[in-house]
Parts: structure tokens; C-alpha cells; sequence
């Protein structure tokens, strides 16, 4: 039903008011739809958005626990077992650095979200697409049953909700990114002739980046052994972790 919508796609930074009525007018919206959309942002009020944001901050500083934990076992089991290392004791910083570069660019994002939640502007499709909130296709979420600047307020609970969820999952991407491109390295194969293994990371991490924000762009990414996997252990991570 919203395949006439889709057809009306802009380029980004562009008016989405064509995108929206296409939208509204696919789905045909009833009064029952609107009383529930109504119905719903009231159930997602202040304490449902310090629950959300406090349970993913506090699971992933569990997650880097366990992770850092896990590298440690490995590396003992695998000095028991004669077994090869799966896990880099390195993993953990470049865990921190993946971190630390996401969150400087989620906090962005958060804060240009905020602000245009606060002016009641329709979210950007294609800036939404990109950062991982139509995994599920939930539109009606963002753009839903109530029309103008009612509905927009209306709707400030669900976007909120989807702002910060989107920061944290960039973050958990970014961390997960880093940390395969620490495993990738590790491979005498994937490093060119005397590079160290710090260095080999810091290159994958950034081509990691550049394959995920741009894929057709950079074909030739996908075609070096364990690219693919690492991207989408990323993409799993941030929808497994948020």
C-alpha cells in the first residue's frame, strides 16, 4: 500500500510533505487509526523514555564488559587447548577507539534530531534509512494517522524514542566494526608487507566504514575475505544490543 509513497521519495534535505500526504493518502488513515496513534504516544511518556535510554546505556557497558572478559578466556582456553586464538586481547582498545568515534557522530545526529523534533519537522527518510530505523519498516511510527504540525507533535514520543536508539546503535556499530577489524588484522594475509597489526586495524576499521556507509561505491571491499561478515556483524550487533 505505500508503494505510490515510495515513488515519491525526495533527495535528502528536501521537503517530505509530497512523501507524507502520498503516504496518508496510500494507507487511507480511519479515526479509529488516529485515536490510536493518539492513544499510544500517551503510553510513552517521560519515564518509558529514562527507562529506554538508562537500559541501553547500562547494557552496553555490560556488553564491553563481557567482551573484554571473553577476549581474556580465549586467550587462556586457547594457550590450554592448543587451539587458534579467535579473540585479540587488542580487540578491547580498538573497541574503545570504534566507541569513542561513534559516539562523537551519534551525538551529532542526537542533537540535530532534537532539534528537529523541537521545530516539528517531518524526519528525513533517507537520513532514517541510513541509520538503521526502517530495519522493522515501521513508518507508520514516524509519519502515522495524524496530519500536520498536530500530528508531528503527537508523534514527539516515538521519535524520541528512535533518536536514541539510533545513538546507540551507531555507537554499538562502530564498537563492533573496530573490534572485527582487529580480528582482520590479525591475519598475516589482509596486512601488506611489514605493516603492524595497529596499524592494519586503525586501515580496516576506516575501509569497514566506507563499505557500510557506501557499498555500490566500494565494490571492491566486498571482495576481500571477511569484509562482508564484518559489516553485518556490525548491523546485527546495533539491532541484537538496542
Amino acid at each position: 500500500r505505500t508503494g505510490r509513497a515510495a515513488a515519491y521519495i525526495p533527495a535528502p534535505n528536501a521537503d517530505w510533505t509530497r512523501f507524507v500526504n502520498a503516504f496518508r493518502e496510500a494507507t487511507k488513515p480511519r479515526l479509529f487509526d488516529k485515536f490510536l496513534e493518539f492513544w499510544k504516544a500517551g503510553l510513552l511518556g517521560i519515564p518509558t523514555q529514562i527507562t529506554n535510554i538508562s537500559t541501553n546505556a547500562a547494557f552496553l557497558g555490560l556488553r564491553n564488559a563481557e567482551q573484554a572478559v571473553s577476549r581474556l578466556a580465549n586467550n587462556f582456553f586457547s594457550g590450554l587447548t592448543g587451539q587458534p586464538r579467535t579473540r585479540f586481547v587488542g580487540e578491547t582498545s580498538a573497541r574503545l577507539h570504534g566507541g569513542g568515534v561513534g559516539f562523537r557522530e551519534a551525538w551529532d545526529g542526537l542533537k540535530y534530531d532534537l532539534k528537529e523534533i523541537a521545530q516539528l519537522h517531518t524526519p528525513d527518510v533517507s537520513d532514517r534509512l541510513k541509520r538503521g530505523t526502517f530495519n522493522d519498516l515501521n513508518v507508520n511510527q514516524l509519519y502515522g494517522a495524524i496530519e500536520g504540525k498536530t500530528g508531528e507533535f503527537v508523534r514527539i514520543p516515538f521519535k524520541l524514542l528512535d533518536s536514541f536508539d539510533n545513538f546507540f546503535k551507531h555507537i554499538i556499530r562502530n564498537q563492533e566494526w573496530a573490534s572485527q577489524a582487529h580480528r582482520l588484522a590479525n591475519n598475516v594475509s589482509l596486512r601488506t608487507g611489514g605493516e603492524a597489526v595497529t596499524h592494519a586495524s586503525a586501515r580496516i576499521y576506516n575501509e569497514l566504514r566506507q563499505l557500510a556507509r557506501d557499498p555500490i561505491a566500494n565494490q571492491n571491499l566486498w571482495k576481500k575475505p571477511g569484509y562482508r561478515d564484518a559489516v553485518e556483524a556490525g548491523h546485527t550487533a546495533s539491532v541484537k544490543d538496542t
